[in-house]
């Protein structure tokens, strides 16, 4: 893999968020399983950094690996850790999102009443916080 200019440099946070980035792309490109080896570099490194914004993201990016790869139970169970980090940060707008891909990957599992209940918790959360924006106004 080459080398990113954040790697030149010594910046190993910058190494990490650049890594997650690449994780993103090759999910996006279906390079499911580069993109999971990729993410899980990310997020170790984003744990010895302390960079708690940066796991939280690096989690968010293994469930979405997970569920594009549909391994559902994988991604609920990453998408439980994301949620957990995102509500540790304060982080409402982020635990909305969650809940709003938790609804979508219960809905496309066949769970109908469980993605109602995760939707609900989110459009709650987005009420909460006037997102007009999501919850339709």
């Amino acid at each position: 893999m080459p080398r990113c200019l954040c790697q030149s440099v010594g910046d190993e946070k910058g190494q990490a968020w650049a890594l997650n980035s690449l994780a993103f792309s090759l999910n996006q490109m279906g390079q499911l399983e580069e993109a999971s080896d990729v993410i899980t570099r990310a997020l170790a490194a984003m744990r010895a950094l302390g960079d708690k914004r940066g796991v939280a993201n690096s989690l968010n990016q293994q469930a979405a690996i997970q569920w594009a790869r549909g391994d559902f139970g994988a991604a609920r169970e990453w998408f439980a850790q994301v949620l957990a980090a995102y509500k540790a940060l304060g982080n409402v707008a982020g635990a909305a999102a969650v809940l709003t891909n938790l609804a979508e990957l219960e809905f496309a599992d066949g769970q109908v009443e469980q993605a109602l209940r995760w939707a609900g918790e989110g459009l709650e959360i987005d009420a909460r916080g006037k997102n007009l924006m999501k919850i339709g106004a």
